[in-house]
């Protein structure tokens, strides 16, 4: 506004904004329309979006129970190299997760040591060795590490049975190393 509003009177700038809120009330009304009507629309697109979602998530514990997906044991069991970071991973319910520790920068699978040791004979009857047994923290599934790859104790072929350790390290006299 060009004009010097300060010296106008009082009754002149209450006049004036009475006139420019009759001139609003239309466009007031208006916008309001188009903001019901918007809010319509975007209800009905999160309405859709859930329901994708309920359904994918649903396709997702179908495929789980007919086992399409390897289990984390066996994808830590079968890979040689690669980052934990190039899969995803889900609950039994359909969600997605993360490995590891909460706030940490990568997912990772951790093996506690445990106080057994797995008792393995060969193919030929006449060799056993002792295997320090590991949990994995994720499954809780017994483990040994075999040339650095880790190895669930079910799956090793003469698996015969755990046997508890009086101590933690154990000396294997064929390496001359401890274990």
């Amino acid at each position: 506004m060009p004009e010097d509003l300060g010296s106008l009177e009082g009754e002149e700038l209450e006049r004036r904004v009475a006139a420019i809120r009759d001139g609003m009330r239309p466009l007031e009304q208006d916008l309001a329309a188009l903001r019901g009507e918007r809010d319509v629309l975007l209800t009905e697109i999160r309405r859709r979006e859930r329901s994708a979602h309920r359904t994918s998530r649903a396709d997702l514990k179908a495929a789980m129970k007919e086992g399409q997906f390897p289990t984390v044991a066996e994808l830590v069991a079968g890979s040689d190299a690669g980052s934990l970071e190039d899969y995803v991973f889900n609950l039994k319910t359909g969600g997605e997760v993360k490995l590891g520790f909460p706030g940490a920068r990568l997912q990772s699978v951790t093996f506690t040591e445990s106080d057994s040791v797995a008792v393995i004979r060969g193919p030929h009857y006449n060799l056993v060795s002792w295997l320090p047994v590991f949990l994995n923290d994720w499954s809780g599934a017994p483990h040994v590490s075999i040339d650095g790859r880790w190895e669930p104790v079910q799956d090793l072929n003469g698996f015969e049975r755990y046997e508890k350790t009086k101590f933690k390290r154990l000396y294997n006299t064929a390496t001359g190393e401890m274990v």
